[in-house]
């Protein structure tokens, strides 16, 4: 019989629907010729395509040779339509394969036309043992499962459990069978388990616990889930859960609790001896970030909360001391294990050191990376230190001070007294005029001399007002206006007037700030100008008003910078070299600081910083 090419077939699926189809799947005309085939029909008879089992079969090659009643004719028998008859179908090797097939005639009985869906009976029967075999499997895995596994009718009976059910209540399988779930609890417990039956319906899922009542009546707490049981319709008929013993779990939980609470204890007697130490002590890890501290060292920050400081960086508080040196101690590669940091704007002085933190004793263990920064404050003992050094110097200051005074004023005096009845007694011409008034300078500059002497010698004595630095500067800049117009030098107050007040002696501060300006004025060049400025601002937790007093002068040479407020120590021409040093006490008396820098566009520039609460 000549081959019929493939022709699309007229089911309402796709071409594509039916070639990717699991089954096997023909077309057999009415000529008995297969017009299609898919490639699950071709793979199941041993064929390389679909084409090449078109060209080798037909309807009556289709089936095997042993079973010839097997024909499309003969299975349909004059029906339109067939399902699972058994037939055997020849393979490409000529072997037969055992299969199911499915038929329906696609067009009115006079075409006879089929469609043929063809299932594997083997690897069905094989699917059935394997399904048979997996049901036993899971069966012996329910009866060996250590939780109670459970399915209720819709009135709560039992229907089917596992073991554990008849070990942990001592019933025996009889004994379980149709009984009611109800009985499995005590009496309280009862609406419990009616309320998670509800909600299981309700919701679709319960989780519940009660205590399991045994035969002999004891209780065991048990832990249950519960969910809807639907049949192949989707009805629901009944209840599907499991239980756990929760015995050994509270036990656990009652130790965790007490162990728990143990840890908190030693935690919080831990955290307030921790907390007790005055000293800061910081917690990093190597790339800087604090991971722990206490109380000491969160102060240093201000007011803060430990969130606001804990899981920082070092890094975002390393413009200021000691957190830059702490930042170099942690993630420097140099062994250095101490280090001392100076914060310049509140004066204090910090000794470091650091140790690696011992956090696991377990053998083995790999080296932390966190260490334990201890801060020490020795700002009072340096204090102290420098407070012996400046009496031992301050008492020779004073004891030369006294010498000098006994020894040079009455000479001063009796030389300006000389002078004076010099010039009264003698005709004294214009040039003999000029040596008296050069006399008169000198003597003048050791009067000076000698009452910055006696002011740098003499203990402090200030009393203390809230004041406006406003006006003391305002009142600076006036007195130091007739200097500034002889140098031919502008004045410029940029101080705001709204400044916060501050604790102050005015008089020692106007001392202060008429000293900084006459100094600028000296050194700026003519025409030149001096600038007054003033801003609060915030420095390592604390609050300060800043004025500035700027030059247009050469500026320090760098080498003078370091020696700028020790005593005597002048480049000003006629300078005693003591200005700046009472000025430093005196900004020192008022809890502040006083630095000295150069501008970078030139000239000096000295900052008084000036706390806004003593």
């Amino acid at each position: 019989m000549p081959r019929r090419k493939a022709s699309p077939p007229t089911d309402p699926l796709s071409n594509e629907t039916l070639l990717r189809a699991p089954i096997g799947i023909c077309h057999v005309e009415p000529d008995g010729a297969l017009s299609f085939a898919n490639a699950a029909l071709a793979l199941l008879l041993g064929y390389g395509s679909i084409e090449q089992l078109i060209a080798e079969r037909d309807s009556r090659t289709l089936f095997h040779e042993v079973s010839p009643a097997h024909s499309v004719e003969a299975l349909a028998a004059g029906r339109i339509s067939f399902q699972n008859a058994e037939a055997f179908l020849r393979m490409r090797d000529g072997g037969s394969r055992l299969v199911h097939i499915d038929g329906t005639m696609l067009g009115d009985s006079s075409a006879a036309r089929w469609a043929l869906y063809v299932t594997d009976a083997g690897r069905e029967k094989e699917r059935e043992v394997e399904l048979a075999r997996a049901l036993a499997e899971l069966e012996n895995t329910m009866q060996t499962i250590p939780d109670i596994l459970y399915t209720l009718d819709v009135e709560a009976r039992l229907v089917r459990w596992n073991r554990k059910l008849e070990t942990a209540t001592g019933f025996s399988a009889a004994e379980l069978q149709h009984r009611q779930g109800f009985e499995l609890f005590r009496e309280e417990e009862k609406p419990v388990f009616a309320k998670a039956i509800m909600t299981a319906f309700a919701s679709g899922y319960a989780e519940f616990e009660t205590f399991l009542l045994a035969r002999d009546g004891n209780t065991i707490p048990y832990q249950w889930t519960a969910v809807p049981l639907e049949d192949a319709q989707g009805k629901v008929v009944g209840l599907a859960g499991a239980g756990r013993d929760v015995t050994e779990w509270r036990r656990n939980e009652e130790a965790r609790a007490r162990l728990e609470e143990t840890i908190r204890n030693r935690a919080r007697e831990w955290q307030l001896t921790f907390d007790a130490i005055t000293s800061p002590i910081l917690l990093a890890n190597s790339a800087g970030k604090i991971v722990r501290l206490n109380r000491s060292a969160k102060d240093l920050f201000g007011d803060v909360a430990f969130s606001d400081v804990a899981g920082h960086m070092l890094q975002e508080f390393a413009d200021h001391e000691p957190w830059a040196t702490m930042l170099r101690l942690v993630t420097g590669k140099e062994e250095e294990t101490t280090a001392e940091a100076y914060d310049a704007f509140t004066g204090r002085t910090w000794s470091l050191a650091i140790s690696q933190a011992l956090l696991s004793t377990a053998p083995n263990a790999p080296a932390s990376d966190l260490s334990i920064i201890f801060a020490r404050d020795i700002t009072r003992l340096l204090e102290l230190q420098e407070t012996a050094r400046r009496n031992e110097v301050m008492s020779t200051v004073g004891q030369l001070i006294v010498g000098v005074a006994h020894e040079v004023r009455n000479p001063i005096f009796g030389i300006s007294a000389t002078l004076d009845a010099f010039e009264a007694s003698f005709a004294v011409d214009d040039d003999a005029r000029q040596f008296l008034e050069v006399l008169r300078g000198e003597i003048g500059r050791l009067s000076d001399l000698m009452q910055e002497l006696l002011d740098y010698g003499k203990p402090a004595s200030l009393e203390f007002h809230e004041g406006s630095l406003s006006e003391v500067v305002e009142q600076a800049v006036r007195v130091c206006a007739k200097t500034g117009e002889r140098n031919r030098i502008e004045i410029v107050n940029r101080v705001p007037r709204d400044l916060p007040p501050v604790p102050m002696d005015r008089r020692k501060l106007l001392q202060v700030f008429q000293n900084l300006i006459d100094n600028a004025i000296q050194f700026s060049k003519p025409e030149g100008g001096v600038e007054v400025h003033a801003a609060t601002i915030e420095r390592s937790g604390a609050d300060w008003v800043a004025v500035s007093v700027a030059d247009s002068g050469p500026g320090f040479p760098e080498g003078d910078l370091p020696r700028i407020f020790e005593p005597f120590f002048t480049k000003r021409r006629g300078g005693t070299g003591l200005g700046l040093s009472i000025v430093q006490r005196i900004v020192d008396e008022h809890g502040g600081r006083i630095e000295a820098t150069n501008r970078a566009e030139g000239g000096a520039l000295m900052t008084v910083f000036l706390p806004r609460e003593r």
